[in-house]
Parts: C-alpha cells; sequence; structure tokens
C-alpha cells in the first residue's frame, strides 16, 4: 500500500486585534491509490465560526474514489470540511479490475518485468508467472511458479507490489504444497467473488531418456478471509498439462477451462470443475497452446489452438487452427486451418490484436525451430526464434503478411516464451515485445515499435 502524505492546508492568518485569540488548526491529507486532492477555502476564520473548506478528490486514470478515512468517515466528494480541530484525512482511490473474462486479456498489464531479477530464480520462473492484484488495493502484483527440472515440488509465490512497483513476498498461500513444473499459469475469477484466482497447468518435469514426467495441474481460489486456497487437482487425469485456457464459452456466466490435452472443465459458478472430453472433437494431436477469443465476434468465445505441425504421422495437426464457438461445442467442422510455416512447425504462443487500425485483428504467432525430415528426424527443434503475422481476409481464411507489418522477425537466439502487443509506455502507439523482459538474461528484450505507416520496427532499448 502507498499512501502519500502531503499537507494541503495550515492557515495561519495575519489577524486584527479582535481575531488574536482565534485557533487555527492543521489539515493533512494523505491518499491511498492513485489521485489528486484539491482544496478551496469557502469561508475563513472569524471571531464565531471556524474556516471551512471544500476537499475534491479526483482519481487517476482507471482509478476510482472510493471514501474519506481518519476524521472524516464519508463517500460524499466534493465534501466541505470545518476545521473546529487538528484533521487528518485519508482520500482512498481503487483500481477495480473485471476477472471475470478470457484468461487472454491477462497477458497484458501496466508491468513489464525482468523477473529473473525479481525472484532469482535463473529463468524457472518465465512460464509459470502472472500478474493480477492479489490484495484488492489496486495495484498488479506477481505470481510465480516455477518451472523446475526435479520431481521436487516448487512452492508458488504472491509477491506484493508496494504501489512503487516494489515487490515483497506475502503469505497469503494456504496449503502451498507447490507445482513440479508450471508451464502457464492463467488468471480469472473462477469462484465468482470478485478476485484473481489462478489455474496452473503443469507437465511435469523433465526426466532424461524418458521426455517428462507427467502431473496434475493445480487450482489456487480465493477465500472470504482474504487469502487463497491451493489445491493440486488429482483428481484430474497425470498428462503432460502444457498450456490452458479459461472463458465463458456456454455464456452461463462463469468461467470454464481448456486444457492443451483437450480436456474441458466445467465450472459450477463456485470454482469446483467436472470434466468433459466430448466438447472439443479434434482427431488430431500436437496441441499445446491454446487461447480463447471471439475471432468473428458473433458473442461467442472460439479457440485457437496449434503446437506442433511437424509431422502428421506422429499424430500432429497441420497448422494451428480456429475452432468457431457456438456456446455448446468446438468442432474440425467449424473450424479454419492457419497458414502454416515450413522448418518453423512449433508455435508456442498467440497474440491477437488489431496491428493497423483497418477494423480487422491480425494474429501473431510465436514460433521456433521444429521439422521432420525425409528420414523421419526431428530436425532443429525449439532452435531459434520467428513471429509469423497473419492477415484476416474473412473468417474462413487468413494469409501471411509477415513482412507487410514487421522487420527482423526471426533469429537463432532464444525463443520467446511470451508475446505482448500493447501501448507499454503510453506514447498513444503500439508495441510488440516479449513478456521476459530480460530476454534470458541478455538484458536486450526483442521489441518493436509502431510508426506512422502502421509498420513495426525492431529498436533497441
Amino acid at each position: 500500500m502507498r499512501i502519500l502524505s502531503i499537507c494541503l492546508l495550515t492557515f495561519v492568518l495575519s489577524c486584527s486585534e479582535d481575531l488574536d485569540n482565534l485557533p487555527t488548526y492543521n489539515l493533512i491529507i494523505s491518499i491511498e491509490g492513485e489521485g489528486e486532492v484539491f482544496q478551496e477555502t469557502i469561508s475563513d476564520v472569524t471571531p464565531s465560526n471556524h474556516e471551512e473548506v471544500e476537499l475534491n478528490a479526483v482519481a487517476s486514470e482507471n482509478w476510482t474514489f472510493v471514501k474519506w478515512e481518519g476524521d472524516l468517515d464519508s463517500s460524499e466528494n466534493p465534501i466541505r470540511v470545518i476545521l473546529d480541530e487538528p484533521k487528518n484525512i485519508n482520500a482512498k482511490f481503487i483500481r477495480y479490475f473485471d476477472y471475470n473474462q478470457p484468461s487472454y486479456f491477462f497477458k497484458n498489464s501496466d508491468l513489464w518485468l525482468d523477473l529473473n531479477e525479481i525472484s532469482g530464480t535463473n529463468q524457472r520462473n518465465n512460464t509459470g508467472s502472472a500478474i493480477a492484484d492479489f490484495n484488492n488495493d489496486g495495484y498488479n502484483d506477481i505470481f510465480l511458479a516455477e518451472s523446475g527440472n526435479s520431481a521436487d515440488l516448487d512452492p508458488v509465490q504472491i509477491l506484493l507490489n508496494d504501489g512503487g512497483n516494489n515487490f515483497y513476498s506475502s503469505d497469503l498461500i494456504n496449503n502451498n504444497i507447490g507445482t513440479d513444473a508450471t508451464r502457464k499459469s492463467i488468471v480469472g475469477d473462477y469462484n465468482l467473488d470478485g478476485m484473481p484466482d489462478i489455474f496452473m497447468a503443469d507437465h511435469g518435469h523433465e526426466v532424461p531418456g524418458v521426455f517428462f514426467d507427467f502431473a496434475h495441474p493445480s487450482l489456487m481460489l480465493s477465500n472470504e478471509n482474504n487469502t487463497y486456497d491451493f489445491t493440486t487437482l488429482t483428481d484430474l487425469p497425470l498428462e503432460f498439462y502444457h498450456g490452458a485456457a479459461s472463458g465463458d464459452f456456454d455464456n452461463d456466466g462463469d468461467l470454464d477451462i481448456f486444457c492443451s490435452t483437450k480436456l474441458f472443465l466445467i465450472n459450477d459458478g463456485n470454482g469446483a470443475f467436472s470434466q468433459n472430453t466430448s466438447l472439443f472433437q479434434e482427431n488430431s494431436g500436437g496441441i499445446y497452446t491454446v487461447e480463447f477469443y471471439d475471432f468473428n465476434k458473433d458473442g461467442f468465445l472460439d479457440l485457437i489452438c496449434g503446437g506442433h505441425s511437424m509431422f502428421d504421422g506422429w499424430g500432429d495437426m497441420p497448422s494451428s487452427k480456429i475452432y468457431y464457438g457456438n456456446g455448446v461445442d468446438f468442432t474440425e467442422t467449424r473450424s479454419v486451418t492457419l497458414p502454416n510455416l515450413q522448418e518453423w512447425e512449433v508455435t508456442v504462443d498467440y497474440a491477437i490484436t488489431d496491428l493497423n487500425g483497418d477494423g480487422n485483428e491480425e494474429i501473431l504467432l510465436v514460433r521456433t525451430g521444429g521439422y521432420v525430415n525425409e528420414n523421419n528426424e526431428m530436425i532443429n527443434f525449439y532452435n531459434g526464434w520467428r513471429i509469423q503475422v497473419l492477415e484476416k481476409i474473412s473468417d474462413d481464411e487468413y494469409i501471411d503478411n509477415t513482412s507487410k507489418f514487421m522487420n527482423n522477425y526471426y533469429g537463432n537466439s532464444q525463443w520467446i516464451v511470451r508475446l505482448r502487443v500493447q501501448d507499454i509506455d503510453n506514447d498513444g502507439k503500439l508495441e510488440i515485445f516479449e513478456n521476459d523482459r530480460s530476454n534470458h538474461q541478455t538484458n536486450n528484450p526483442r521489441v518493436w515499435k509502431q510508426n506512422s505507416e502502421n509498420f513495426y520496427e525492431r529498436i533497441n532499448l
């Protein structure tokens, strides 16, 4: 909590003889949250009346004035105050977040952080991190879940924001058993209490010669004590949970979860989930990356799914697909296959936004190396990085138009874990940038800046 103390009013009048004995009092205003307080003198002190002032609380952008506290208990604004004694008044501002919406929208926030520097864990929190306001003070905090390479479970963490983007440990999590290897953490208000909850997709740690030791996902739900209850979902299959997304696909008012294992978790409205394997009908495999988004703007959430598109003989899907929703299920017959990219046939993330202001949203696919040669050998698996920009022609057609939108869109350094598109520096122009500000501890994050012609140029920070 940030409290900025300021003295807004200290009047000592130079008075004539008949006012010499009248008292004057200090008014100390403190501010909690983000906003300002303006004061105006309504009437000066007289022999029979104390001074009266009017206080007007003005919230900063996206913040809301809540109430006056301290020596004044009121939500009225502006409000008049009589200074008949010294007064300390706190103006409380809050920023509200709506967590009952698709998890995709919580990829972006007002924070862009070097998680390795903050956590000191050398990349292990890069994939399982999330941002949300966990203590309801209006400031975004950090959730960390490790993705290690041992069988030991690592407790998750909530690091609270002091209001100045300085973060400190908290004890908000009960039964903090921890996770094995969290590949993705998604945010949503799963129990509909207005607070953010977290679902952790956990694929298990890597075992030499075995690939991965599968794991159960985990859930962290807020409770009435303003803390969080951690649960390992042992009733779910032991699987390779690489990705997950949440959204209200059936428009019943609560958030359901789709796992990259093709498993739907249907919410009862209180954060308890039932399993359903029939809602997603796709024969191909290789699905590791998923998001909910309403691509055709019909009021029903759609699914975009991808991952490995290297070899159909292994059961891989031919490329990423959009499955159009109808509030009931997702089928191949209501899907569109997106363009693949030869030799870059592994997709690890999606970003969706209107890059050129034409009213249609482009899809950015974050890719890394991987393909299968004529000898059925996997080549360049997870080597390098590449961004592919797909331009929408219609609901049934997207085309690869990457060079129309950006330059320097591939390289041979470490792959990009998460990609964001937003105006992170508040200059009115969009940036395309990787979520890991350290860029695998090189301190040279990959960033593209929008120019006047809606082209995105690679820049150095």
